[in-house]
């Protein structure tokens, strides 16, 4: 089978005419392979769009700053591979002042400003007036006009997008075809210029898995290469939960948790990040279900907590047992999880072959 290049195809026109619609293919031996690469392993991929979805209030927009200081300065990931490597950031941010909350949250976190860049308007010229008009961007217009920021940028290493859901001028979010249509030139545009693009949205009313909680249409998180929930944990109101709704990139995606704090400044007092490196071993499915209620006072959680307590009474337990307990007792593996979550039991490996184990905390009573 011949393969047809867009150009082939042209030669071929001066030649003979051609039927068209053309199919062009390619034949895999003549592409180069490539190395995957990451902006900040094993989170945020290179060349590929990321999703951050999750309920307001959690930190999602300070979270995307934190990570664009990161990148401004070239300092060490406090999780995950350490190595960052220093670029220029921009920002899309339709929620938040550049004066009174980006620029003070991007000093706080010792963020090099010279680096960062926020995309303010968009000119465009008003052939019926015959006049150029400011305007806001639009995804559904603009993506040539952020392309061709992105050639003249020095180094771009990242694009944040937040919410996703303000740059959709004229888009049904829930027509999985009108999303795909805006966000496959997104995801083209962060290959060809290999950088991460960051999107941040909001959770549907819907509840379910966390695969369909993105705000709008499923073809949101089927379009991202790498998808992230975040939630509170339900033990610590400070402490937020982050785990993996989708991770097709890695071979095996672990969560992370960050708590928020603030640091005084010329400005005020600002939010900060501090990241927490103790394991996340909560699901996506079990940090989402807690905003849709009060977990603590749901009964069949509080029978599973009183369950899980007795059973792991006389010493720690591998998990596949407890699973398996569980199911026998009559208790999803997600509300054990979340009852193992609200007792603060954090899993450990030691024993059991290795495997994980779940051990009561010494503060936990019976």
């Amino acid at each position: 089978m011949d393969d047809y290049s867009v150009s082939k195809a042209s030669q071929q026109q001066e030649k003979a005419p051609c039927k068209y619609p053309l199919a062009v293919t390619v034949r895999v031996s003549d592409v180069k392979a490539e190395l995957l690469e990451w902006l900040w392993a094993p989170y945020i991929p290179l060349g590929k769009v990321t999703l951050l979805i999750g309920d307001p209030d959690l930190g999602k927009s300070l979270l995307t700053t934190t990570i664009a200081a990161f990148v401004s300065t070239a300092r060490e990931w406090p999780i995950g591979s350490p190595e960052c490597k220093q670029g220029s950031v921009i920002l899309l941010s339709a929620e938040d002042d550049v004066a009174d909350t980006i620029r003070p949250r991007l000093e706080a976190s010792q963020a090099d400003l010279t680096q960062i860049h926020t995309l303010a308007m968009i000119v465009d010229y008003e052939k019926d007036l015959k006049r150029l008009q400011e305007r806001s961007f639009s995804l559904t217009k603009d993506i040539s006009a952020l392309d061709d920021v992105l050639s003249r940028s020095k180094n771009c290493r990242l694009v944040v997008i937040d919410p996703l859901s303000a740059y959709l001028q004229g888009v049904d979010s829930h027509r999985n075809s009108d999303v795909r249509t805006i966000l496959a030139p997104l995801a083209k545009l962060a290959q060809e210029h290999h950088l991460a693009i960051l999107g941040v949205t909001h959770l549907n009313k819907s509840g379910g898995p966390a695969a369909y909680r993105a705000n709008g249409s499923i073809a949101f998180t089927a379009a991202a290469r790498a998808v992230y929930a975040i939630g509170r944990d339900p033990n610590d109101p400070e402490r937020r939960l982050v785990a993996p709704v989708k991770a097709n990139l890695v071979a095996e995606a672990h969560g992370f948790a960050y708590r928020l704090q603030t640091v005084d400044t010329n400005v005020g007092a600002q939010p900060v990040i501090e990241f927490d490196p103790t394991p996340v071993d909560a699901t996506a499915d079990d940090i989402l279900s807690f905003s849709t209620g009060n977990p603590k006072h749901e009964p069949e959680l509080e029978k599973a907590v009183n369950w899980l307590k007795h059973f792991l009474i006389l010493g720690p337990q591998s998990v596949n047992h407890i699973q398996e307990a569980a199911i026998d007792y009559g208790y999803s593996w997600a509300t054990t999880r979340r009852a193992q979550i609200q007792l603060g039991i954090k899993p450990s490996k030691t024993g059991f072959n290795g495997g994980w184990v779940w051990e009561l905390p010494q503060r936990c009573s019976i």
